[in-house]
């Protein structure tokens, strides 16, 4: 006769269990797994768009899609595949019940959704940030909030990466007479925070239609800076008016995603920042799996 430990070492084998973590946008899928990580570039028939989904079945077949492919599903039908999806803090009960049906259709058992704030607190936690502020800013929407170990609240930015680099490109046009790709947009943004003397990008010259390069001077360099420190000074304005901020007026600053958004809270708010470029850190410093 089995034992009762030998009995549920065999049922758990019949029934394996995998779990799995996803942070999307309209852009990407992030997937990580078994200490493993995966990027998923999205197109416009993904089913993802601004932070959300957009179209149900289109999103279902791009997940149940990537879980083929990282060998999640199909394997063993008995697997028990379950995900930690993380989510904006201010969607809404219809939107977040949308994702858990969408996750849960793509081959999902149990879909448990975790909160941009909730990410950002956990990791501040594991890092002895006790009370302070957390801000994400990803392709689709920027959040942040301000907390101490018995309250938080949280803010909807006006602010994102998709929305910053539109905004550069605009610039661009209008001062500089150049049409550039949101590539090279996106890496002279990030090029901003470490303020350098001149910056060399590729585009097409308006006026004259040909395809070159051209030097940015330090003068350009500081007026773009200045417009997008100026554009997040007003983000911020809510929270640093916010009760608790004023009650705590916290030094430490945990930033993910955006470096311009570091050096304004450094030279502003005169802020201990602890910067992360990538989500990864945050799912890696924190046991979500």
């Amino acid at each position: 006769m089995l034992k009762l430990g030998q009995l549920t070492s065999k049922v758990t084998g019949l029934f394996p269990k995998q779990q799995v973590v996803f942070w999307f946008s309209s852009r990407e899928l992030l997937v990580s797994y078994q200490q493993r990580k995966k990027r998923i570039t999205l197109d416009k028939n993904s089913g993802f768009a601004l932070g959300q989904i957009n179209d149900q079945a289109q999103a279902v077949s791009t997940i149940s899609e990537v879980l083929h492919q990282a060998k999640l599903l199909g394997d063993n039908p008995l697997k028990q595949l379950t995900a930690t999806v993380f989510v904006s803090s201010t969607s809404s009960p219809l939107e977040r019940s949308i994702i858990k049906k969408t996750f849960r259709q793509a081959g999902l058992s149990k879909v448990s959704l975790v909160t941009y704030a909730t990410a950002l607190r956990s990791f501040a936690s594991r890092q002895n940030m006790q009370a302070g502020v957390g801000i994400y800013v990803g392709q689709d929407l920027g959040e942040a909030l301000v907390f101490s170990p018995q309250d938080q609240a949280v803010f909807s930015l006006d602010y994102s990466l998709q929305q910053v680099v539109q905004e550069l490109q605009s610039l661009l046009r209008e001062q500089q007479k150049l049409e550039v790709s949101l590539e090279a947009a996106m890496e002279l943004y990030l090029a901003l925070a470490k303020q350098p003397s001149n910056y060399t990008i590729r585009g097409r010259n308006i006026q004259t239609q040909e395809v070159g390069t051209s030097t940015l001077s330090n003068q350009d360099l500081e007026q773009l800076l200045s417009f997008f420190r100026q554009k997040l000074e007003l983000e911020l304005r809510p929270l640093v008016s916010s009760a608790l901020f004023q009650e705590l007026s916290p030094e430490n600053w945990l930033i993910v995603g955006d470096p311009v958004f570091n050096s304004v809270v450094r030279d502003k708010f005169q802020g201990k920042t602890l910067f992360l470029s990538l989500v990864e850190e945050v799912i890696q410093g924190v046991q979500w799996l």
